[in-house]
């Protein structure tokens, strides 16, 4: 597989930085990847020519101005969208378009909870379908939502949670399965900013303790450096690999906290001096 650092940038100029762990295996690898659209204007290109690898236990965040392909580039990844040329492998095996791969979670934007299900039996539907026997599969939903802070809420219905603890309900539903690779688009981009935060401390909670493989699209760069090891930003339309950022911030972080903090500050600039340059080419266009 190729390596982070051997691979030739999209655009002129851009700071390729290896992993934190150079040596963690490669769970995820876009190699050459395009996609293109017909539609009846013609040929629209929404993503170009992206590689990108993840490794082992990185959380990877996909940052750029609206139609740069981060959704697009996350729904080819498990074979939700099919790709019009390049490569795309998980644990070194090519994905085969069509359906979602093995080991693969996916967090959508809304939250997808069945309202017919009590938050219970929403968040017990995968392990269900897995066949995993009933006492099993009701310890691990009650330590699900004691983690997400669900605890009196368990036999209430979608239509009398708040958009935060239906998210929190989509979130252990998926995480429950103990996917080693979890996809999540924008998966908390409705929700206000105190919410968000909630969210972003339950997510690093997790993630801290279990370390998956994260690939997060966002359109909000403070989520992004909050959440990350690195940011992989995207050019205006069509979306190339532009430039890739590594946030040293220190371990466990707290989500409120760490936007206090200088290192954010520095990144937070730094990062966003070269998006800005994007958001003026899109409106350009």
């Amino acid at each position: 597989m190729a390596e982070l650092h051997s691979l030739r940038p999209a655009v002129p100029g851009v700071r390729l930085v290896p992993p934190a762990e150079p040596d963690a295996q490669v769970r995820v690898e876009l190699r050459n990847l395009t996609r293109d659209f017909v539609l009846p204007e013609g040929i629209f290109r929404a993503v170009d020519n992206v590689s990108l690898s993840v490794r082992e236990g990185e959380f990877v965040s996909l940052i750029g101005p609206s139609g740069s392909g981060k959704s697009t580039i996350l729904n080819m990844i498990p074979g939700l969208l099919e790709s019009t040329s390049g490569d795309i492998l998980i644990d070194g095996q090519p994905v085969t378009s069509g359906g979602v791969a093995e080991k693969v979670g996916y967090v959508f934007q809304k939250d997808t909870c069945y309202p017919w299900r009590t938050a219970k039996q929403n968040i017990a539907l995968g392990l269900e379908v897995a066949g995993v026997p009933k006492a099993v599969r009701e310890a691990r939903v009650m330590e699900a939502i004691d983690k997400a802070g669900l605890s009196g809420f368990e036999n209430a219905y979608p239509k009398m949670l708040s958009g935060g603890m239906r998210q929190r309900v989509s979130l252990m539903r998926t995480l429950i399965m103990r996917p080693g690779i979890l996809l999540m688009d924008e998966p908390f981009g409705a929700l206000d900013t105190h919410t968000k935060l909630e969210m972003h401390k339950l997510l690093l909670d997790v993630w801290e303790s279990e370390r998956q493989t994260v690939l997060f699209v966002t359109h909000d760069l403070g989520e992004a450096i909050t959440l990350s090891d690195r940011i992989v930003l995207l050019s205006a339309r069509p979306g190339r690999v532009k430039d890739i950022f590594e946030v040293k911030l220190p371990r466990p972080r707290d989500a409120v906290r760490i936007r206090e903090s200088a290192q954010y500050a520095t990144l937070f600039s730094e990062i966003w001096h070269s998006l800005g340059e994007e958001f003026v080419k899109g409106k350009a266009e």
